[in-house]
């Protein structure tokens, strides 16, 4: 239950794969085993080793509010209640953490249902399995000094706020992920042309993202709380399109973080699924159960360095869109559809039965 930062990940796979090839070119122990069951190949384990973990690594683009079901598990020990030591990776935004998973160097990921799309339209099987998320969190928060010279303000209408994009810069975490691609959106749905009427760059997550706003690297930004709501506390910017507030209704109900499985490995190890979906539900339930100040005070072991204020404003956006029973509905996936298809990044409508299943959920 290690959270390893992007930079290290390398490094780690590197070592975990030396470690199995002196194990004689055995995989990584508990790796897509079910608890007790000796990989093929190898001698029954003794009896006090049937009960060991079985260990899994899972991916997750960034170290974000909007994945608080996973902080939520870790915290209660909800992975391990299921038998599972889950090991987890940040690869620094989008994309990255869904490549692992295809490779086949993580069991499972945890990200924007549209990484499900492109890896489908690459030709890479994957699933989403339970959600964490069922509306979209991600806001655009745009550079005060901006938002006055273009008259930017509370009960500006979407429309007119889109407009002022032209001749902007729009920051969002790294080309492919969601931010870049509900960007791409917006400046699509205001008429204008990406690199040409607006400028878009990936200036990563957290302080980076902050820093690049506050120096007119950029004069937009979008991102997933906390990086929103700081960038408005420290007064460095304003918010221009609240999405959590459901401020684009052609977003709502809109499908924004799943746990993501390779269909084969599903089918050979469903009883590994169902307990990682059986934790995330869990959390799920969790945080509709306990209070906005009771969740922030949990989140403040993994964003210790978030100011309160930010944090619990955060926290009561990002809750409100958890839903209980981590079910996925159509609805969702074509929302993303629709969402991907004006940005330019869409090849096709596969059914969504060939790219979510709710079959592995507590029954």
């Amino acid at each position: 239950m290690v959270a390893a930062r992007s930079h290290r990940y390398a490094v780690l796979l590197a070592g975990l794969s030396l470690l199995a090839v002196l194990a004689c070119g055995s995989p990584p122990p508990g790796a897509g085993e079910t608890a007790g069951t000796p990989p093929t190949g190898a001698p029954p384990a003794p009896p006090e080793a049937s009960a060991a973990p079985i260990k899994v690594r899972m991916s997750q683009p960034v170290d974000a509010l909007s994945f608080t079901s996973v902080y939520v598990a870790r915290h209660h020990g909800y992975f391990a209640d299921e038998g599972l030591e889950v090991e987890i990776f940040t690869t620094g935004g989008g994309g990255p953490d869904t490549q692992v998973l295809i490779a086949g160097d993580v069991q499972f990921n945890i990200t924007a249902p549209s990484q499900l799309i492109t890896a489908y339209q690459e030709g890479a099987p994957l699933l989403g399995v339970v959600s964490i998320l069922n509306r979209v969190v991600v806001n655009a928060v745009m550079h005060r000094e901006v938002a006055q010279a273009r008259g930017i303000g509370p009960t500006t209408p979407l429309r007119d706020k889109l407009a002022a994009l032209r001749g902007l810069t729009v920051g969002a975490t790294r080309p492919g992920a969601l931010t870049y691609q509900l960007a791409l959106y917006f400046i699509r749905k205001a008429g204008l042309t990406p690199g040409d009427d607006v400028g878009l760059l990936g200036v990563g997550s957290g302080t980076a993202m902050i820093a690049a706003l506050e120096q007119r690297k950029v004069d937009v930004i979008f991102n997933s709380p906390p990086e929103p709501q700081e960038a408005i506390r420290q007064g460095i910017g304003v918010m221009f399109i609240d999405n959590t507030a459901g401020e684009d209704p052609d977003l709502a109900d809109f499908l924004q973080q799943v746990l993501l499985v390779r269909a084969d490995y599903a089918r050979e190890h469903p009883e590994i699924v169902r307990r990682m979906v059986r934790a995330l539900v869990r959390a799920n339930r969790w945080v509709n159960e306990h209070s906005a100040e009771e969740l922030a005070s949990l989140l403040r072991e993994y964003f210790s360095q978030m100011p309160e204020e930010t944090l619990l404003e955060s926290v009561r956006a990002v809750r409100a869109a958890v839903p209980p029973d981590g079910r996925m509905t159509e609805r969702g996936l074509l929302i993303n559809y629709d969402m991907m298809e004006l940005a330019g990044t869409l090849k096709g409508r596969p059914p969504w039965t060939a790219l979510l299943t709710n079959e592995y959920l507590p029954q």
